[in-house]
């Protein structure tokens, strides 16, 4: 029998949670109604993937840069092979073989991967990927219309507020640059609820609180942490904001929090624990962005204004400023809109509390994405930014400023469904409803997904391939359009390693970037340089000899010069290297190095 004070105790958890079950049953239907508008409009935008007759993903494929998406294709193919042969997901030997290669920072969104598993098994990576996409805008919508709610009362508000985010510049930016996982961010209108919750209203137990938070997080935390990262540094900024404002409440909230805090901590713990070993205690981990700038992933002032690559505003000479005036062009966040400026300035007007919030955390948040240092017009300013502090911060030095425009497409989405909510009678206020229009109407994505094509020559898909057998493939991933070799060895079932993979970050030496690539050595020097500007290096009779110890060293069974930008120059370095043609085997040019 329980004691007299437990049973009260529960009684008044009971209590309390009655109101919240009712709501959650009323929203339930509506939830899963706004859910099945948000996946149709996804799969409408995705419309050119599926109507496409070859394989394709989408992506852009601007001379600038190349899609990302290669990794995260291997990665679905990785994941569910190394959980079933009992290998270690964060490192691996399949890539830059005999060394391998540490994949934990930037890691696979492993929670969202092993969701799609069964796709991957039945309809192929190409397609689970496209699937993953479409899973990213609709979830990220769907939590945002949750969300919304929560401040909002009319339905067409939280609905716009959810669109705006699924199909926000920040997510569709990311999707098409090809990183699945930053493009995967239900969590922070979730996490959103949560610090309402843990900060403002108070009402859930502490419990609850704290577990629920925690959890998003620790999600959070094994799909992507940089977004984890975004997510604790608004918080702190929101935090230190409300603290100074309202310094008479901290008092009586602080134990609340800090009660909450700990709770949070048990499903926080493992999965920081799980990224930890795989960054600190496993060889080679990969750390922070090599060769950054202060001003690198920190957009231009002028890109506020200037749609992204998503938006069906943007026009090439836009796209064309963005690329050239940013320093880290895959990068070219931030887009606001004068419309969504214009709805900021009306709110502000209104003067209650919730407007003044709003307004002043999109324009804190907006002021953190701009970086360090101040950039117009291309041009880096020596005028320091707030980010510069947080620059300094443990866990928080890795972060590219740029993609803190998740959380700023977020504030602005739900400053929209708020000013939406306010708007009175369509005829009564349509100078305020046609202002509405237009906000949305800035973000309107372009009509139709752009795509990548994603082919595999049929050699890498048959049994042609000795099992575990380790093969040098040219062009290495992802430092040209189509040099996809890491999708090519997913598709065959990880059924060979390779010499190459992007997950090993060299200096080429020419000065710039440091890029991702195969160890250097003469031989992969002369093939990078080929794959990056076409330039040729003669078949001497000292890489001749370095050519030989490489696959001797690598225990290289045969190489193999897929299709690729220099495919011609690629296999004619080779037949000079090794005294030989190639063989033509089902789209690939063949060496056997024995």
């Amino acid at each position: 029998m329980a004691a007299p004070g437990r049973a009260s105790r529960l009684q008044a958890d009971v209590t309390r949670l009655r109101p919240c079950a009712r709501v959650v049953s009323r929203r339930l239907p509506q939830a899963a109604w706004a859910a099945s508008g948000y996946v149709a409009l996804a799969v409408l935008w995705m419309l050119p993937v599926w109507l496409s007759r070859r394989p394709v993903v989408p992506g852009v494929a601007f001379r600038w840069f190349t899609s990302d998406a290669g990794t995260y294709l291997w990665f679905i193919g990785w994941i569910p092979f190394a959980i079933t042969h009992g290998l270690n997901p964060y490192y691996t030997h399949w890539l830059g073989f005999p060394t391998g290669a540490n994949m934990s920072f930037p890691g696979p969104p492993l929670p969202w991967i092993i969701l799609i598993w069964p796709v991957a098994a039945v309809a192929g990576i190409v397609n689970a990927y496209n699937v993953l996409v479409v899973l990213a805008i609709s979830s990220s919508a769907t939590a945002a219309w949750f969300a919304c709610r929560r401040w909002v009362t009319r339905p067409l508000a939280a609905l716009v507020g959810g669109a705006m985010f699924g199909f926000s510049p920040y997510l569709l930016g990311q999707a098409l640059q090809g990183h699945a996982n930053l493009m995967l961010v239900p969590t922070i209108p979730l996490c959103a609820i949560v610090y309402d919750e843990l900060l403002v209203r108070q009402r859930w137990p502490r419990r609850r609180v704290g577990i629920v938070g925690g959890g998003l997080l620790a999600v959070q935390l094994l799909t992507a942490e940089e977004v984890a990262a975004i997510i604790a540094l608004t918080a702190l900024a929101a935090t230190l904001a409300l603290a100074a404002v309202h310094r008479r409440e901290v008092p009586r909230r602080w134990r609340y929090a800090a009660g909450a805090a700990g709770w949070a901590l048990i499903p926080l713990i493992p999965a920081a624990a799980l990224l930890t070993w795989a960054q600190v205690l496993l060889p080679g981990a990969v750390h922070g962005q090599a060769g950054l700038g202060a001003a690198h992933g920190s957009p231009d002032a002028f890109s506020l204004l200037l749609p992204g690559i998503g938006q069906l505003l943007t026009l090439p000479g836009f796209i064309h400023f963005q690329v050239t005036s940013n320093r880290l062009p895959t990068e070219a966040l931030g887009y606001i809109g004068l419309p969504l400026l214009l709805v900021l300035a009306g709110l502000r007007r209104q003067g209650d509390r919730l407007a003044r919030w709003l307004v002043a955390m999109v324009a804190v948040t907006a002021l953190l994405m701009l970086g360090s240092v101040l950039q117009v017009d291309g041009y880096v300013t020596s005028i320091p930014l707030p980010f510069a502090a947080a620059s300094h911060l443990p866990f928080l030095g890795d972060l590219l400023p740029s993609r803190i425009s998740a959380m700023l497409d977020w504030l602005l989405a739900l400053t929209l469904a708020v000013f939406i909510d306010r708007v009175g009678s369509l005829r009564a206020q349509w100078p305020a409803a046609g202002l509405a229009a237009l906000a949305v109407g800035s973000w309107l994505p372009n009509p139709g997904a752009p795509v990548v094509a994603t082919p595999t020559p049929a050699y890498f898909t048959g049994t042609r391939i000795p099992a575990r057998s380790v093969l040098l493939v040219v062009p290495f991933a992802q430092l040209a359009q189509g040099a996809i070799s890491e999708l090519w060895q997913a598709e065959s079932g990880m059924r060979f390693k390779m010499t190459g993979g992007y997950y090993l970050r060299v200096p080429l030496g020419r000065g710039g970037l440091t890029p991702y690539g195969p160890k250097l050595t003469p031989l992969t020097r002369a093939l990078l340089l080929i794959t990056l500007d076409g330039h040729r290096t003669a078949p001497s009779a000292h890489l001749r000899a370095a050519t030989r110890r490489y696959l001797r060293r690598h225990r290289v069974s045969a190489v193999v010069v897929g299709p690729g930008p220099r495919r011609g120059e690629e296999v004619r370095l080779f037949e000079g290297l090794l005294g030989r043609p190639p063989r033509r085997e089902e789209g690939v040019d063949v060496w056997s190095a024995g």
